[in-house]
């Protein structure tokens, strides 16, 4: 194996087609992280056609810019569904921070609220997955604007939440006023 663009983007595009092996993605990615940013960009992205769940795996651990995990998790908004939204934020949201991920989705409210809203549902599975992350949400100042995004999902018509939980939700937003 060469370290030349080409061929590692057919290596790539092979291992993703088949089935993984942790020797082989190890050095895949070590390849990958001698490119440029915008090369391991570019020869990421279109693996997520061939097989999402493996692709992802990939760009999680390919060190990329927050810039570029940034546009993946908003790619996956577009993309994703109401399961798979899990695995694109479990690729993007450790290297992009709550805060961040709470502003993309602040702005998915006006042009992608379905897609907001599968990922506002998935973020306590989110925070518990790994742990790395800081478990629950780190402050309570990030918790409170995540319910309040809730809230402002349900009243476009997007339901995240249960009724009996966007009740509780409600209290206790009126309840720190």
């Amino acid at each position: 194996m060469t370290s030349n663009p080409s061929d590692l983007g057919a290596d790539l595009r092979a291992y993703v087609a088949g089935r993984r092996d942790s020797r082989e993605e190890s050095n895949l990615l070590r390849r990958l992280r001698g490119l440029p940013q915008q090369q391991r960009l570019a020869l990421l992205t279109p693996l997520l056609d061939l097989k999402e769940r493996t692709a992802l795996v990939l760009i999680d651990r390919a060190q990329l810019s927050r810039t570029d995990y940034i546009e993946i998790f908003k790619l996956g908004l577009t993309k994703g569904n109401a399961s798979s939204i899990k695995l694109w934020m479990d690729a993007t949201v450790p290297h992009i921070g709550w805060r961040r991920t709470l502003s993309v989705l602040r702005a998915c409210l006006a042009t992608n609220p379905r897609g907001g809203a599968f990922a506002l549902y998935q973020v306590p599975g989110v925070c518990r997955r790994k742990g790395e992350l800081s478990g629950p949400l780190p402050t309570h100042a990030l918790a409170a604007e995540c319910v309040e995004l809730i809230l402002q999902y349900h009243d476009k018509g997007q339901r995240v939440v249960d009724d009996n939980t966007l009740a509780s939700f409600r209290k206790a937003l009126s309840s720190c006023k």
